[in-house]
């Protein structure tokens, strides 16, 4: 394998860990497809969700809405994809440093 093709697999698996790591940290944050909105009015607060339309979802005080959704969120988590990304990332990297070029006998 040539050393060209062995640095731009590295860069690219560098590359790659990079954004599995970002998708996990989005992921973490704001789970897989679940978004709500919080429309407040005389002191209740009332969750839906963005995808359903305006079917309230919950209502309680605003920091019982914010707990309702962080749960709800927490239950949408899915890392297979960002994991993937990590470890092909990873794969990539290891190849590029450790397969080394073949010797002729």
């Amino acid at each position: 394998m040539s050393r060209v093709l062995r640095v731009a697999l590295v860069v690219f698996g560098v590359v790659l860990v990079f954004v599995g790591l970002s998708a996990w940290g989005v992921e973490d944050m704001y789970g897989h497809g679940l978004n709500f909105t919080i429309a407040e009015e005389g002191g209740v607060a009332t969750v839906y969700e963005e995808q359903t339309g305006q079917t309230p979802l919950f209502s309680g005080t605003s920091e019982e809405a914010l707990d309702y959704v962080e749960r709800r969120q927490a239950t949408g988590k899915n890392f297979v994809v960002p994991g993937a990304i990590i470890a092909v990332g990873v794969v990539l990297v290891l190849v590029g440093l450790f397969v080394r070029r073949r010797m002729p006998d």
